[in-house]
């Protein structure tokens, strides 16, 4: 087991995976929260979707502004100042819900002010991986990486659920404050190389266009973004319709509802051990579609699909090879990136993968209003399956890497 997942070997990564888990966990146990607060104060279903935006947002605004700011400075040094303010920004909230003075728009605020600072973390932070572990081990990592995510994404729910019953919801956001602590004293302990010093005069916006022209004229880069934007759009949205279908489709109630997501991150789960423990695997671009065919396929089947358990299982098999998909994915953007650029085309990434969603659950869900559900995912699901098989044709390049 040791010599599968000897990225852990390194003594830094190993710091930046136990502090990040940690960190992942409070913030999952935060939105939690927040969504329960901002829900007891306005019993305002369009006020919980505002509060969401407001957090999201700022990363479809900003995430290219933070790529570029991680090829300017050092990385750790960003690193410090971002999870510094999203622990002042937490640990603030914290004190207006235990003092009974929070208000909704104190809420919202402070989501803008956690996006702003994500912003520049995300980027930040993969690449920042890349410097930890090199080429050799990156796929590892960023396998290790993703099912971070998902533990969290477990765990987290069950945390906020136990103290908010018990202490009471404010407590939630002072956990979160004393997370951030677990991965900035991780950060401290590294023992890093110097960073090469940065010479980028031309201005933000120069370099930023610099980064997209870069993508633009690598088709590898292009290809693998452009997924995961599609991706992004069309297919990753189911999860906000999940409830109409444990709901109205499946009819499971809200046992039902947790079970369905728990099945996508068991998957998820099973994913990243295996491609943690794969290493340098060959044949990463076509290991990139499979994943990403098949995860759409399964998708698919889960809008068809009307029995409970067969649900389940098409859920998980989405959950393992969305893992699947998204670690290569990763990888290859990172091995096929220049170092002085990784900030930037990190920033483009995450912009695509992450930063599009809120545009996603707008289509996704004005399709449902409309046409139901399950016809909005299969949809989705459709557009994505052509997309990767035209662009896996036309991309040579992918197939050979």
């Amino acid at each position: 087991m040791a010599a599968r997942f000897s990225v852990f070997a390194n003594r830094n990564f190993r710091l930046f995976w136990v502090g990040l888990l940690v960190s992942m966990i409070g913030t999952v146990v935060q939105i939690i929260a927040q969504s329960w607060l901002v829900y007891t104060l306005t019993h305002s279903p369009f006020l919980l979707g505002l509060v969401g935006a407001a957090q999201a947002v700022p990363f479809l605004l900003l995430s290219l502004i933070g790529g570029n700011t991680a090829d300017r400075v050092d990385k750790r040094s960003l690193l410090y100042i971002t999870q510094s303010i999203m622990m002042i920004l937490a640990f603030i909230l914290g004190v207006l819900a235990a003092t009974g003075k929070v208000e909704v728009w104190h809420v919202a605020l402070i989501a803008v002010g956690m996006g702003i600072a994500n912003s520049f973390d995300m980027p930040t932070r993969l690449a920042f991986v890349y410097e930890l572990v090199g080429k050799e081990d990156i796929m590892s990592a960023v396998s290790l990486n993703s099912m971070l995510f998902n533990l969290a994404q477990i765990s987290g729910p069950a945390i906020a659920g136990i103290v908010v019953s018990t202490i009471g919801n404010s407590w939630c956001f002072f956990l979160n404050a004393v997370s951030f602590l677990a991965f900035i004293v991780a950060l401290k302990m590294m023992k890093l190389l110097p960073s090469p010093e940065r010479k980028m005069e031309d201005s933000t916006f120069k370099n930023i266009t610099e980064g997209l022209r870069y993508v633009r004229a690598t088709p590898v880069l292009r290809s693998v973004i452009v997924i995961a934007a599609l991706c992004s759009i069309f297919v990753m949205p189911y999860g906000v319709l999940m409830p109409v279908f444990a709901g109205d489709v499946l009819k499971v109630g809200a046992k039902g509802f947790g079970f369905l997501m728990t099945c996508t991150g068991i998957g998820a789960l099973a994913g990243g051990l295996i491609i943690a423990g794969a290493g340098d695997i060959r044949r990463k671009g076509r290991l990139f579609f499979t994943g990403a065919t098949v995860f759409s396929a399964a998708i698919l089947l889960f809008s068809f699909s009307r029995i409970f358990y067969l649900s389940c299982i098409f859920l998980v098999i989405s959950g393992f090879f969305f893992l699947f998909q998204s670690s290569i994915s990763d990888t290859i953007v990172q091995i096929t990136t220049p170092d002085e650029m990784r900030g930037r085309i990190m920033g483009i990434y995450s912009l695509a993968f992450m930063g599009l969603s809120p545009l996603g659950s707008l289509q996704m869900g004005t399709l449902a209003q409309f046409f139901g559900a399950p016809f909005a995912i299969g949809l989705g699901t459709l557009v994505f399956g052509v997309s990767v098989l035209f662009l896996f044709r036309k991309t040579p390049q992918l197939r050979e890497i």
